[in-house]
C-alpha cells in the first residue's frame, strides 16, 4: 500500500477546514496509508520580505522532503489536470514502484525557486486564487476522488 502524505506549513486555523480535512483524511486512509503532515511555520514570518520568507520555507521542505520517490508541489504555475488525469498521474506513480508520495502546499509567496528545481513535477488547482486554508481542503477533496476513480466507485461523474 502507498504511503501518500500531505505536507504543509502552519496549522490549519479555520474548524470548518479542520474538520473537512479529518473527513477526508480517514476517507483516504481506505486507500492509502495517509498522513497530513504539518511543518511549522517560519520564526517572525510576518516580518520578511517575500523572497527571504520562501526562501526560508524552501530550506524547511528540502529538509522535510528527504525520502520520498514522488514529490509533486502545488503551485499556481503549475499543470491543470482534470480528475481523471490526476488520477492517471498518481496511479502511474504506484506503477513506477513510488512507494512514497509527497503532495507538498507551499506558503503564500509560493516555492523558492531551489524547491522548484529540484522537484519539477509542479500541479495547479486552478487558474482561481484560493486560500491556503480552502486549498488543503480542496486538494483532499481531490486525492479522494482520485482513489475512488481508480477503484471505479461510483463519487466522480463526468
Amino acid at each position: 500500500m502507498q504511503r501518500v502524505e500531505v505536507v504543509l506549513l502552519g496549522k490549519t486555523t479555520s474548524p470548518y477546514v479542520e474538520a473537512g480535512l479529518k473527513d477526508y483524511a480517514a476517507r483516504l486512509a481506505h486507500y492509502c496509508k495517509f498522513d497530513l503532515r504539518v511543518l511549522p511555520p517560519v520564526r517572525n514570518a510576518a516580518n520578511l520580505p517575500p523572497d527571504e520568507l520562501s526562501r526560508r520555507e524552501g530550506i524547511q521542505f528540502l529538509e522535510a522532503l528527504k525520502g520520498y520517490d514522488r514529490v509533486v508541489l502545488l503551485d499556481e504555475h503549475g499543470k491543470e489536470y482534470t480528475s481523471r488525469a490526476f488520477a492517471t498521474l498518481v496511479d502511474s506513480f504506484g506503477i513506477q514502484g513510488a512507494s512514497r508520495i509527497a503532495f507538498v502546499i507551499g506558503g503564500a509567496y509560493g516555492f523558492s525557486d531551489e524547491v522548484l528545481s529540484t522537484f519539477p513535477l509542479q500541479l495547479s488547482l486552478s487558474q482561481l486564487t484560493f486560500s491556503h486554508q480552502l486549498v488543503r481542503l480542496i486538494f483532499l477533496e481531490q486525492l479522494y476522488r482520485v482513489f475512488t476513480i481508480l477503484r471505479g466507485e461510483p463519487y466522480h461523474h463526468d
